[in-house]
């Protein structure tokens, strides 16, 4: 092993050697322990500060995502509502063909999704 001389003033020197004796290990063994500990302390920062800076890079990408996800959700929702509420007050159809009218937006709204799906896949 090799050694190294560090210098400490009186207070931390004695504030030292009274934690090590509470512990009942070595004064060597302590300042050992507390060096090992503040290096993996320094490098979770390091770790952590390069992770905090891919993330800060995919958070515009990320924001901007969200947003397209919100809009889209929002005209699906408004179309599906709005939907269900013009086949709710065909009250002159009857329900079977209010269920079949819903069932076949529902297949032409899924046909276009997929497509869009697979065509944005292939760019």
């Amino acid at each position: 092993m090799r050694r190294i001389t560090v210098n400490f003033s009186d207070s931390y020197f004695n504030h030292l050697q009274e934690s090590a004796r509470d512990k009942g290990i070595s004064l060597a063994h302590y300042a050992r322990g507390l060096i090992d500990f503040g290096r993996q302390v320094e490098e979770a920062t390091a770790q952590s500060t390069a992770l905090d800076g891919a993330k800060n890079k995919a958070v515009p990408k990320l924001d901007e995502t969200k947003e397209l996800w919100k809009n889209s959700l929002l005209c699906v929702l408004e179309s599906r509502y709005l939907l269900r509420y013009l086949v709710d007050n065909l009250t002159h159809l009857p329900s079977e063909k209010r269920d079949v009218v819903l069932n076949v937006v529902k297949e032409k709204a899924q046909s276009l999704v997929t497509e869009w799906i697979s065509h944005s896949t292939r760019e």
